[in-house]
């Protein structure tokens, strides 16, 4: 029984996916975060500790410095900042859906082979092996903890869609406020058909959330569903105040992809014979 669970929760492959997504994160952290925490925001010796161990666990997680365990230690940071700067000290700022999805994929990314790929922790094995006179470790880990962030992205698009399940939104009417507050002022545009297309805006953003939670599990259509999703967010992106969290939801698509394709693709893009891929590498092993 468990040896037919355990390919069901695995997920082994290439590290690359993981450790681009490690880069990515710890620059989307420090663009939403790292503001705030610098020394003379609040000049108290708790936001001088804070923000110190905000940038050296954030620095050491970005550039792959033991990268699973300062990834950890910058996600336990970000989990201060935003419960306790957040929800406790009442600045809402932090305490956001928006900053939620950087806070806890980065987390739970200390779970996964982030440091295997470009990171100083992969130049010093490959130095050492060089040294040695040894091949370099394969860019090989154990990927499962990606379906766990996958989780909570779905689930963000599940309870997002929900909370705008009433008929203040579906009627258009917040679509209406939203664009009165950031455009037009009281100067509502009078054109026919303005209040039938925020009706359908709102009700078409709901319905591709909703849809979101099954389509971005199915793999042989990610190909058009991260592309129209990242076209999706790009739009809210360019219309409306998000800051930071159209290119976190951008960088956290990455977890629906397998992490072998994704090496094979920074291969093909770099030019590098398909031998250099993870999974080629595992069958000449394996043939041999």
């Amino acid at each position: 029984m468990l040896d037919r669970l355990l390919p069901l929760v695995t997920r082994p492959g290439s590290t690359r996916l993981a450790s681009v997504l490690r880069i990515l994160l710890a620059m989307m952290a420090f663009t939403r975060f790292g503001a705030q925490l610098l020394p003379f925001e609040k000049l108290t010796p708790l936001n001088w500790v804070v923000g110190f161990l905000f940038y050296l666990f954030g620095l050491l997680m970005l550039f792959g410095v033991r990268s699973r365990l300062s990834t950890g230690l910058f996600g336990l940071v970000l989990l201060f900042v935003y419960y306790g700067y957040g929800y406790w000290l009442g600045r809402t700022s932090l305490y956001h859906h928006h900053t939620y999805m950087i806070v806890v994929p980065t987390v739970l990314l200390a779970l996964s082979p982030c440091g295997g790929s470009f990171s100083v922790d992969r130049w010093l094995e490959v130095r050492r092996s060089r040294r040695e006179g040894v091949p370099a470790p394969m860019e090989q880990g154990d990927n499962w903890v990606l379906w766990l962030i996958g989780f909570q992205i779905v689930m963000s698009y599940l309870f997002g869609a929900w909370d705008k399940s009433h008929l203040g939104f579906l009627s258009g009417d917040r679509m209406e406020h939203y664009f009165a507050h950031l455009y037009f002022g009281s100067d509502t545009p009078d054109f026919i058909g303005y209040h039938w297309l925020m009706m359908a805006t709102a009700i078409m953003t709901v319905a591709w959330e909703y849809a979101l939670v099954v389509l971005l599990w199915v793999r042989k259509w990610l190909w058009w569903v991260i592309p129209a999703n990242m076209l999706f967010h790009g739009i809210i992106h360019y219309t409306l105040p998000v800051v930071t969290f159209t290119p976190t939801m951008w960088a956290l698509m990455l977890v629906f992809i397998d992490p072998d394709d994704f090496h094979r693709f920074l291969d093909e893009i770099m030019g590098h014979t398909p031998s250099g891929s993870t999974a080629s590498a595992s069958e000449s092993a394996s043939g041999s």
